[in-house]
């Protein structure tokens, strides 16, 4: 009888597994199609009107340096020089910068 329990027990982890390691309709959307309209030298309300609110704003004497997107998984960094984008990442690659040290 143990056996059957086991058995089941791994069956259901294997259902489980890939419905829960899928990512979210939410981090797909904001990284996908909305993230390569994001151009440097937009302003961050540009970049919210586009992606949305940021999961996390990062800022420096009241300027924004960083907005976040994405989950912790899968993020999304936008870089912000004088409240203009100068960095950011495209469809996987290495971010793309722009008067960055």
């Amino acid at each position: 009888m143990r056996t059957d329990w086991i058995g089941l027990f791994f069956l259901s982890l294997a259902l489980c597994i890939p419905v829960a390691c899928q990512p979210t309709e939410e981090a797909t959307r904001e990284s996908g199609p909305n993230l390569q309209t994001v151009e440097r030298g937009m302003s961050p309300s540009d970049v919210r009107a586009i992606m949305g609110p940021p999961r996390q704003t990062v800022r420096e004497n009241g300027d924004v340096q960083w907005m976040v997107y994405g989950t912790p998984a899968h993020q999304v960094m936008i870089y912000f020089r004088d409240e203009r984008v100068v960095a950011l990442p495209r469809s996987g690659a290495a971010p793309v910068y722009s008067g960055v040290p």
